[in-house]
């Protein structure tokens, strides 16, 4: 489950990455937006690596599959707003 939580944060980071270049796209989370592109992936990587140790530290049985899924929202969503906006 690890690895696919770190596909899909390096997912999120690579389709946000892309997107960002598009004219009139946005960073939409308050919380990152308006940094610069290294402070965002600075703590992006940080947090990664926080779940990542709790992840591996506790036992999450059957529900550890909820981490990656929730994980893959946000790329699946820049991935939608790329075509939307691309085609």
């Amino acid at each position: 489950m690890i690895t696919l939580f770190l596909l899909a944060e390096l997912l999120d980071i690579t389709t946000t990455l892309v997107n960002l270049h598009i004219p009139g796209v946005y960073e939409a989370n308050p919380f990152m937006a308006g940094l610069p592109v290294w402070v965002w992936i600075t703590v992006k990587l940080s947090v990664t690596v926080i779940i990542c140790v709790l992840m591996k530290r506790l036992d999450f049985g059957k529900k550890a599959w909820i981490i990656p899924a929730l994980a893959s929202i946000p790329p699946l969503w820049n991935l939608g707003l790329f075509l939307c906006v691309v085609t």
